[in-house]
Parts: C-alpha cells; structure tokens; sequence
C-alpha cells in the first residue's frame, strides 16, 4: 500500500497470496513492520532511490527465502522513530531487527556498491543462510547483528576500503586484531585464533555447538561481553603462552 502523496510504501498485507514482490521505483521511504510476519512472501526485491531499511521491516516474514537491496541504501535502522514505548497503533516488544526471525532466508543479496555502513543488533538475527557476504561499505557490525543456527561461513567483499576481512569464513576487523563473528554453523571441532587478535568481540563464538577446543594466543588481552556464549559445556579454552 505506496502512499502517492510521499511516495511512502505503507503496508504489505500480511496474507497476501503473492510469493514475489518488487517495491515499486516510485518509492523512497520504507516504514517499520511493512512485512513483518508476512506469511507467504519468498522474493522481496527494493528498488533504487530508497536510503533506509526500518526497523522490524520484514521481521518474522517466516517464508521469505530472497532479499534484495540496491545500491543506494545507507542505514539499515535498529529502532523505532519515537523513544516511546509505543509507535502509532504498534507496541515494541521483544527485538526489532529488520530481518529477525527471518528463519527461511537463504539469500541476502547487498548490490556491489551498496553504501550501506552499519549493521544493528538484531538485523539478520535467526536467519537461514549458510553462508553471508559482509558489504566493502560496512563500517561498524554490533553484535547480534548477525546469527543463524545454518551459518556455515561469513565473508567480507574485498576492498581497500574495507573495515572487514574474513579468514576461513570467520569474520575479523580489517586489520585482524578483533575477532567478530564465528560462524554458528561452522562444523570445525578446534579453532585457534591467528596471532594478531588481541580481542575476542561481544558475542563473538555464540551458539557453536561444534567447538570442544579454541587455543588463543598470547596476544590476546580482551574477551568482550559473551565472547564465548552458549557453547557446549566441555568446550575447552587454551592460551598460548609465551616462552
């Protein structure tokens, strides 16, 4: 439902029958829960000359498999535009991620020169993809921002602008000195952190129930706020120490 007065795209009905939807190009702005618990809705494609995804934008649209976003995004929003307990008729609860819950979403499809620079907590939190590709744009990942019980690997387009890299499908800053993200599904039983990370971010290995040995380096100094989170309860932690 595009409002044509500020080419505002409204609402998306919540039972609507069609399985693939494309916004049409007349609009620009987005508004919170427009998919959200959509229920037969696999292939949502934006068009060009919207900047912002909202919040709980497609939140728990169960079916949805594809998502494709333009170039001309910027911020993916991680709240509601009040501070309010309340927005219009609907009542924050729980999180509000654009893409939380999205269970069945395999294919997250950012265009090469997305501008994109931020993922909220709780953006594409309980997905499906096996794997993710982080845009050269990002700038800044908090944590929670990605998760999903099938993630095998995560990697980071190449750039020379890139504040991100990947290492055997683990995600790392740039410069290697914060690990990011451990994949939840990644099947490796041992992983030893590379000698130049000294920090262990928020929720960093979180729900890998494969792990039973991580060996960290010397060099490392911080394990930031559930570094290591529900985990298996015999995994086992090594530091390297040195000679």
């Amino acid at each position: 439902l595009p409002h044509s007065c500020n080419n505002t795209l409204m609402y998306y009905c919540m039972n609507a029958e069609g399985t693939e939807y494309t916004i049409p190009s007349t609009v620009t702005s987005l508004t919170p829960y427009t998919f959200a618990y959509n229920a037969n809705l696999t292939t949502l494609t934006i068009l060009e000359g919207v900047e912002e995804i909202p919040c709980a934008f497609a939140q728990s649209a169960l079916a949805l498999t594809t998502i494709n976003i333009p170039n001309t995004v910027k911020n993916i929003c991680g709240t509601l535009p009040t501070s309010e307990s309340q927005w219009g008729n609907v009542y924050k609860w729980g999180a509000i991620g654009a893409f939380y819950g999205c269970a069945a979403l395999v294919d997250v499809n950012f265009a090469p020169d997305v501008q994109v620079e931020s993922l909220p907590a709780w953006s594409f939190y309980d997905i499906g993809c096996t794997a993710f590709t982080v845009p050269a744009s990002l700038k800044t990942i908090e944590a929670n921002a990605l998760f999903g019980m099938q993630l095998e690997s995560i990697n980071a387009a190449v750039s020379e602008t890139a504040s991100f890299t990947s290492l055997d499908g683990v995600l790392y800053t740039k410069d290697m000195s914060t690990l990011v993200k451990y994949p939840n599904a990644k099947t490796d039983e041992e992983f030893t952190l590379p000698d130049g990370v000294t920090t262990i971010g928020k929720y960093a290995i979180h729900a890998n129930f494969f792990l039973t040995k991580v060996t960290l380096s010397q060099n490392v100094t911080t394990i930031e706020e559930g570094g290591f989170a529900f985990c298996k309860k015999e995994v086992c932690m090594y530091r390297i120490l040195a000679n």
